[in-house]
């Protein structure tokens, strides 16, 4: 019986969570089928599973009766021999799926969503076999701490500014100016550092070039500063010593290391996984698309500063709870 886990590549540093997170749920070490194995091996899968790049059909030569094909990918692929167990995990819907798109999703042996929503879309769609509500394998990812220089030197907001939100924007340019205004909020109102961090290096989807664009709007802010590019552990390890931290995909890393924070998306998975881990998410949630002006994502930020500590606490009792939760998850059998 053999274990196998396809992704795109750990450049997309929530990808890498998953991944590692899945392999510490396996209870042998799997192979990772990979659209960018120079990724893996750059950001170090390659010490956690064995790496071959993803190729068309490549399943369907190699896999075996009793195997588990393990994806994020809605599409259960063709040609798979009998006997395959396909699974998909923790893919999010922002719909419930047309008549087409269940009888695919109908095909897979096992459906892992994690996120009631997403359960409850299926169900409405009719697919209801074999789906399971599940954790989220990225909170087992442990944090790694680097070498920090002068950084963190006092109390530090974490900003996860990434271009994978800029598509949901209703105005060009607005989520752009609106971390500006975020940014000398903070540094007008408080004497706290901010440090930009990067959680995406894909070329297509590079987080470091819009960061990048944001500091050169404040040349020679010595409080404004930007971390560079490592695996997601030493990510974790930025944000873990934050007070806070607000952006796209680097927030809910940050959740899982007892950092509270507000997550700017558009996906229904980060919003389930708020109300899971606070009871509600609604102060730690905002939605591209619900920004009009610039100044409304600052005034989201002032109004989470007023429950922030409340909010921690929470994170001490429940991000706990839920590591422990998907470390004892029994899931493949």
């Amino acid at each position: 019986m053999g274990y196998f886990l396809f992704h795109g590549g750990s450049a997309d540093h929530c990808s890498e969570d998953r991944i590692r997170g899945l392999c510490q749920m396996l209870p042998r070490k799997p192979e990772i089928c990979t659209g960018s194995p120079e990724e893996d091996y750059r950001y170090g899968l390659a010490s956690l599973a064995a790496l071959s790049r993803d190729r068309p059909g490549w399943a369907a030569r190699r896999l075996r009766r009793g195997d588990w094909y393990v994806t994020t990918r809605p599409v259960c692929p063709d040609g798979l021999r009998m006997g395959v167990r396909t699974v998909l995990w923790g893919w999010a819907p922002v719909t419930a799926p047309d008549r087409r798109q269940a009888k695919a999703l109908s095909r897979f042996h096992r459906i892992i969503l994690t996120e009631p929503r997403s359960v409850e879309l299926l169900s409405r769609a009719g697919v209801k076999k074999n789906v399971r509500l599940g954790p989220e394998p990225a909170f087992l990812v442990e944090r790694q701490l680097r070498p920090i220089g002068n950084a963190f030197r006092q109390d530090t907001v974490g900003l996860c500014i990434s271009p994978a939100a800029v598509r949901f924007e209703q105005t060009p340019g607005l989520l752009f100016y609106s971390y500006c205004h975020l940014i000398r909020w903070i540094l007008k109102n408080t004497d706290w550092q901010i440090a930009m961090i990067p959680y995406c290096a894909k070329n297509s989807c590079n987080d470091l070039l819009l960061q990048t664009a944001v500091k050169q709007q404040f040349v020679g802010e010595d409080r404004l500063f930007c971390r560079t590019d490592g695996d997601c552990r030493v990510l974790r390890g930025d944000l873990s010593l934050c007070r806070c931290c607000v952006g796209t995909a680097g927030v809910s890393a940050a959740w899982s290391c007892g950092v509270p924070g507000v997550c700017v998306g558009a996906g229904s998975r980060v919003q389930g996984l708020a109300d899971t881990l606070f009871g509600s998410g609604q102060e730690s949630v905002v939605r591209v698309d619900s920004l009009k002006r610039e100044e409304d994502l600052t005034a989201r930020f002032v109004d989470f500063l007023r429950k922030e500590d409340a909010l921690r606490r929470w994170l001490e009792v429940s991000a706990p709870r839920y590591r422990q939760w998907a470390g004892q998850w029994q899931w493949c059998g």
